[in-house]
């Protein structure tokens, strides 16, 4: 089925030929035989959606070690492949997929790439909060409800992305640089940072000398239709109230739900969490 998943079929054959599985790391899986190996277990694993896919590959951000947290290290490799020219050359869309999205359809796979294909232009497709955490907190914690309001309604990461835009990559690289992921005194992850560009076309950050300008205006205007809430996946964050999930799964457009949980659910998600910090574990050893 595919990532904290219950053993759900994930395709028909229709769409194989248009696209390929990426497993995307934060270190190098070729640099040494423990790597290799890794990616030997991997692909076995991967066998049974070999007939979803033309091929199934493997990239490396190579993170370096002061890089590799969170959310530095997730965000320097969503930032590194958005932009990659060769990755752009390859794929028109990609699907951004984080090892604690549940499946909880089958054919979620078709339904993924039906959403990639229409409209038949837009940069990001996804989902805002459908948790129940923040319920009331405008009432019980204002003032934090006050910061909070600047992403509260922003897209997650978990979603499906235009690859080779030049408009888009400026509003990804202006997001970079505004919000850079390794900062030591903002919590910058890049969805979140992509959002707050994106907002800033609209109503700028008070205190910073900037008002809303007809070019704002304009600029929304030409992009706004690019960014789209979607139903198939819905962002659950951490812990959930089950009536939550169940509702998530009773919805017949819902095919994926990134988070809810608070821990993996996938056997498979935790046994390769567990084979990395070994893998780790034996480097220092060995340095």
């Amino acid at each position: 089925g595919g990532p904290g998943s219950a053993p759900h079929r994930a395709c028909t054959p229709k769409y194989a030929y248009h696209t390929t599985l990426i497993f995307y790391f934060n270190f190098d899986v070729h640099a040494d035989a423990a790597s290799r190996q890794f990616v030997q277990r991997l692909t076995a694993a991967a066998k049974p959606l070999e007939r979803c896919f033309r091929r199934v590959q493997f990239e490396s951000a190579k993170l370096l070690p002061e890089e590799d947290k969170y959310p530095v290290g997730v965000s320097l490799m969503f930032y590194r492949l958005l932009l990659s020219r060769s990755f752009s050359r390859r794929f028109d869309y990609m699907f951004w997929m984080e090892s604690d999205v549940q499946v909880l359809k089958p054919l979620w796979l078709d339904k993924v790439y039906e959403e990639a294909m229409f409209p038949a232009h837009f940069w990001i497709k996804g989902s805002m909060y459908r948790g129940d955490q923040w319920d009331g907190m405008p009432e019980r914690h204002p003032m934090q409800w006050d910061v909070m309001q600047a992403y509260a309604y922003h897209i997650n990461g978990v979603g499906v992305y235009r690859l080779g835009d030049a408009d888009f990559s400026h509003f990804v690289r202006a997001a970079m640089k505004k919000f850079p992921a390794a900062s030591a005194t903002s919590f910058n992850p890049f969805d979140i940072s992509i959002w707050k560009v994106l907002q800033e076309v609209v109503s700028p950050a008070v205190g910073e000398g900037q008002a809303p300008s007809t070019d704002n205006w304009n600029i929304f205007q030409r992009y706004g239709h690019c960014v789209l809430y979607t139903d198939f996946v819905w962002n659950l964050g951490g812990n959930v109230g089950a009536e939550v999930l169940a509702r998530a799964r009773r919805s017949p457009g819902v095919y994926l739900a990134h988070g809810g949980t608070g821990e993996f659910k996938s056997k498979a998600a935790a046994q390769l969490k567990e084979e990395e910090t070994a893998r780790k574990v034996k480097q220092k050893v060995g340095a």
